[in-house]
């Protein structure tokens, strides 16, 4: 008899369950206060314990529901992924928002055999545009957008 008649909704179950018992360990600090007093640790708890309730919901489905069988990962697309963000973080002090973005498209473009170097350029370009619209300029956030060369230390 199987254990489990949807491997893949119980595995997403147990990351969910997962992630968010870690994101619960990592703010035991957090103050969480009251639902009137809300402390620092008041929403990010809540949003834990939401994600739990999700990840028990999709457990539950995952051992009523038939499904296809679990693949195999391939490690490669996770690696190539994490370098890009690994990219961003140590370039977008140096060389800026635009910068930065463009190399973390392009990068993370490399994890999927199918992806064209054109559409991913393209792609970089708009980002980059996109990110600098929506976090420097509309949230005011102060990110260098152009590369160090120049600018004051």
């Amino acid at each position: 008899m199987k254990l489990t008649r949807n491997p893949t909704d119980v595995l997403a179950g147990i990351l969910l369950i997962g992630t968010a018992l870690a994101f619960l360990w990592i703010g035991r600090t957090l103050r969480p206060g009251s639902i009137t007093q809300m402390g620092p640790g008041y929403a990010p708890n809540l949003l834990c314990f939401i994600q739990i309730l999700l990840g028990l919901g999709v457990l539950a489905a995952g051992f009523r529901k038939e499904g296809e069988p679990a693949e195999t990962w391939s490690l490669r697309p996770v690696l190539i992924v994490a370098l890009a963000i690994a990219v961003f973080a140590v370039s977008v002090e140096e060389l800026g928002l635009l910068a930065a973005v463009c190399a973390t498209v392009i990068v993370s473009g490399f994890a999927s055999p199918e992806s064209r170097h054109g559409q991913n350029l393209l792609l970089a370009l708009f980002l980059a545009l996109f990110s600098t619209v929506v976090f420097v300029k509309g949230l005011n956030l102060q990110i260098p957008v152009w590369p160090a060369i120049g600018r004051q230390a």
